[in-house]
């Protein structure tokens, strides 16, 4: 398995513990634990879908995954929606905006690449 640290946002701080997906290390899409698990074991939905794809295992601790393992984290999917991120048209844009306002902020934001103007990257 390989393993690398992505950006989240242009940031180039890590997402705060609560928030970090242990199989990517992003920072969390649709979390998802399993049931049972303490301390609780979540992951991104798609993270810990492709990982139990073919192996029915807990990837933390190596238990066999029960029927119905997996739960929507309604919790940590509220408190990853209020974490503060930089607009991803960074340094040009210099507004911060919570994750759960991040895609409708770039769609209108001033910095969107307009056609024919070459973007610049993180």
């Amino acid at each position: 398995v390989s393993v690398s640290r992505q950006h989240w946002g242009c940031s180039t701080s890590s997402p705060p513990p609560f928030a970090e997906c242990p199989i990517c290390l992003g920072i969390m899409h649709i979390p998802t634990t399993i049931a049972g698990s303490k301390p609780k074991h979540t992951f991104c939905a798609q993270c810990i879908a492709e990982l139990t794809h073919a192996n029915k295992y807990d990837p933390l601790n190596r238990k066999a995954l029960e029927s119905n393992w997996a739960l929507a984290d309604i919790e940590v999917e509220k408190s990853v929606s209020v974490i503060t991120v930089p607009c991803g048209y960074a340094p040009k844009c210099g507004e911060n905006v919570t994750l759960s306002q991040l895609a409708a902020h770039m769609q209108d934001c001033k910095h969107n690449m307009v056609e024919g103007e070459a973007s610049e990257s993180c």
